[in-house]
Parts: C-alpha cells; structure tokens; sequence
C-alpha cells in the first residue's frame, strides 16, 4: 500500500470518527466532498499543503520522518503496523501522538 492509500485510510477512518461527512471536511479545509473522497479511496494526490490542512481539521499531525528502509527490525515493525486493521492502525497512531506530546 503506498502512501496516498495509507493517508486516504487515515483520513477516512478520522472523519468517521468524527462523525463528520466528505462535505463536511471539505467545507471545513476549503476543498470539496468529491475531493475528500478521491483522497480517501487513494485515487488522488495532494499537496503537503493542503494534507496539512485535513490533517488539522482531524485534529492529526503531519510528521516527516526518516528513511527506515535500513533497518530490518523497524521494515518488519511497519510491515506489521501496515498489516494491522484500520482501528489498530488508528489507535496507535493517536497512542504515538499523546505519548510523543508527553516528551
């Protein structure tokens, strides 16, 4: 799964959580139900500016973080985290985003 898939499924799973439409965080990042839709079915790409933009309106934090690619012990850790069902994904992404704010 690349990386437009796994912020698509990010984005879709935060906005029902929400309890929020595609219309609705469109209207609330400046964009359009329709768009929000074909970045969550992966089928569009953004821009780093305006992922930032649906990423704040999901209360999400954007994190460049470095090439892991090296390292076999973190591919295998994020091949299983990519293996995960979207609620585990989702929970340990909000787990790593409150404990990285505790630092």
């Amino acid at each position: 799964m690349g990386l437009k898939e796994q912020f698509g499924e990010l984005v879709q799973s935060s906005r029902e959580s929400m309890g929020i439409s595609q219309r609705e965080l469109g209207r609330r990042t400046g964009t359009t139900g329709s768009m929000i839709s074909y970045i969550e079915s992966g089928k569009s790409t953004t821009t780093l500016d305006r992922a930032d933009t649906i990423a704040d309106a999901l209360g999400l934090q954007l994190r460049i973080v470095p090439a892991y690619d090296t390292d076999p012990e973190l591919v295998a850790l994020l091949q299983r985290y990519q293996a995960a069902p979207d609620e585990v994904r989702l929970t340990i992404s909000l787990l790593l985003e409150k404990t990285s704010g505790e630092q």
